[in-house]
């Protein structure tokens, strides 16, 4: 593994595979192949097979531990893995820390040369690829901004899930132009959520959703350029960006741009749970539509329109 602490870092064309860090007794692990508190670059290789293993202390970051900005471009986070005996463990591929440093810090995934792919990592057994925002005991002080860029294919297919406290705010904006396959499901917790998806098309499928809670602002925007496909035929209902103990992300101007008719009825034939609106229709005017839609169900959702 390689630790950093205060220095800021930048790996051309090198992969970190099959490293570890196992700490016994009440200790927490950081970071099975990368530890650090400032900024760290990866570009052009592989981050696999690396863990943290606790015994009954925490388990934080199976391939990387930051406090700061991490970069990584045309790279892959799979198979790595967090494990505790019997405290917390989460980032089976990446744990950033909001609450090492001030200020706003950044994670953006490039894929830029090739494509980009999250898949396989875990934290105690269950899909876990990115953790974004504190350990047990601490406060956020950080923003945090995930960014997804690139003109190649993009695949999430492990849990985010955002932590944070501390009135601090979430965004994630998704501008690579390449398809963007997003699998699973992802939790937010933040008190301002932005999510905005300016570019390409974002392919989804059964049992996706994102579950946002402790949000009082931000925005959930879908910019023209931008499309979702998906495809609930099989067995099971789609799931998408249910929000919980809060009103929905307002857009900036709050407006509902649907475009043309046959985009409002593939709108209804989503499913019958939430998808982009909250449990009451009045919601649905926080949420600006600016792209296209298409998929296939016949389920219709009668508190969408």
């Amino acid at each position: 593994a390689a630790m950093f602490g205060n220095l800021n870092a930048t790996f051309e064309k090198t992969s970190f595979v099959n490293n570890s860090v196992t700490v016994t007794g009440y200790g927490n692990a950081y970071g099975g192949a990368v530890y650090t508190e400032r900024g760290v670059t990866i570009s052009g290789g592989v981050l696999s097979g690396n863990s943290a293993t606790a015994g009954a202390g925490g388990a934080y970051g199976g391939a990387v531990y930051t406090g700061s900005s991490l970069t990584i471009k045309d790279g892959s986070l799979q198979n790595n893995s967090v494990t505790s005996n019997s405290g917390q463990a989460h980032g089976g591929a990446v744990f950033m820390d909001a609450s090492v440093n001030t200020g706003a810090i950044n994670l953006n995934l490039e894929a830029a040369a090739k494509d980009f792919i999250i898949s396989g990592n875990t934290a105690n057994g269950k899909s876990s690829g990115i953790y974004i925002g504190n350990h047990q005991g601490s406060t956020s002080t950080s923003d945090v901004t995930l960014n997804l860029t690139g003109s190649k294919n993009f695949s999430m297919l492990d849990s985010l899930t955002v932590g944070m406290n501390g009135g601090r705010e979430f965004n994630m904006n998704r501008s690579n132009s390449g398809l963007f396959t997003w699998q699973g499901r992802h939790n937010i917790k933040a008190s301002s959520v932005n999510l905005k998806f300016s570019n390409g098309l974002t392919h989804v499928d059964r049992d996706f959703s994102v579950n946002i809670t402790g949000n009082t602002g931000g925005g959930l925007e879908f910019a023209n350029g931008s499309g979702f496909i998906f495809d609930s035929r099989r067995d099971g209902s789609l799931a998408f960006f249910n929000n919980e103990g809060g009103q929905l992300p307002a857009t900036t101007n709050g407006t509902v741009n649907l475009g043309t008719s046959d985009t409002r009825r593939q709108l209804n034939d989503f499913s019958k749970r939430y998808v982009l609106a909250d449990k009451t229709a009045g919601h649905l005017s926080r949420i600006r539509l600016g792209g296209t839609t298409r998929g296939h169900s016949s389920k219709v959702a009668r508190n969408m329109i």
